[in-house]
Formats: C-alpha cells, sequence, structure tokens
C-alpha cells in the first residue's frame, strides 16, 4: 500500500512540473508562402511590379488586406489626395487577379488658404482598395515609376459582438 501512494504521489508532481510551454515558448516566426511568379508580367519601363507576401494565419478569414500607392511631394497646410484607383485584371490562362494602379499623377486637394512658404514634403497617398486576405496568393500591384505601393494587414476579432437595438 505505501508503494502505490509513493507511485500515486510521484505521477501526480510528475503531471503538476508537466505544465502547458504553449504559455512560455516564445511566438514562431511567421512563415510565407514560395510563390511563383512566371505567370505575371514583368516590370516595364514605365511601370514597377511590386509583390506583396502575405504571412501564414491560422484563420485568414480574421484578416483583410489594405494597399494604397502614394508620391511624395511638396505641399501646404491642406489636405491632398493622389487621383487614381486600382484595377483588377485577370492573368490570362490562369485566372490569378492582379492589380494595376492607374494615374495621371494628378492630386487633389482642399482649398484653404495657406501661406505658400510653409510647404513641407509629405507622401500623398490615394484612395485605398481592400483585398481578401490569401497567404497562398501574392498579392501583384503594377503602379507608375514615380509612386510607391504601401499596405497594411487588419485584423478582426474572432468573437462577434452584438450591436444593441434601440
Amino acid at each position: 500500500m505505501r508503494v502505490y501512494i509513493t507511485l500515486l504521489v510521484s505521477s501526480l508532481l510528475i503531471l503538476m512540473s508537466c505544465t502547458s510551454t504553449e504559455e512560455s515558448d516564445p511566438p514562431a516566426e511567421k512563415k510565407f508562402a514560395d510563390y511563383d511568379l512566371s505567370m505575371y508580367p514583368e516590370s516595364s519601363d514605365t511601370l514597377s511590379r511590386y509583390i506583396i507576401e502575405l504571412p501564414i494565419e491560422e484563420d485568414e478569414g480574421l484578416f483583410n488586406l489594405e494597399i494604397w500607392a502614394g508620391k511624395s511631394a511638396k505641399v501646404d497646410c491642406n489636405k491632398h489626395s493622389l487621383a487614381g484607383k486600382f484595377n483588377r485584371k485577370t492573368v490570362q490562362g490562369w485566372g490569378y487577379s492582379y492589380y494595376v494602379f492607374e494615374t495621371d499623377g494628378m492630386m487633389m486637394s482642399t482649398q484653404m488658404a495657406c501661406p505658400e512658404e510653409n510647404l513641407t514634403e509629405k507622401v500623398v497617398r490615394s484612395k485605398t482598395e481592400h483585398v481578401r486576405y490569401n497567404s497562398k496568393l501574392p498579392v501583384v500591384v503594377y503602379c507608375p515609376k514615380n509612386i510607391a505601393i504601401e499596405y497594411a494587414i487588419w485584423s478582426k476579432s474572432a468573437t462577434p459582438i452584438k450591436a444593441i437595438l434601440k
């Protein structure tokens, strides 16, 4: 009986010391898929090709990708926006989507009276485009050479919040 109790206590002590390492382990580095880009058009003399690689996530339905174009310019105190839009195109024979930002480089702004000597260098952004998050395919975006593409990854909670009816 004494051996049985000793074995039981020893087993309990071993089980208690084997706590989950889930909380103490550092988070694993995000992994990226390997992409074959051969079917996408190359950059040209007038267009740059940007490749956005998305990290592999467990539940990608909880994520969203927002892309926009930006151009560096000297601006005054008005709010400025880059004119243009993203056009979604399809790679012939493959069905994969890519985006082309088409613009004439013009900027829109509010018309407040600003002193001209207060010009500052800023990145003027276009309207954004929301793209479905899918780490299995790259997000390929083309835009004129003097414009850059930027993006943000948004996530939402896995638990929906109920709206209050009033």
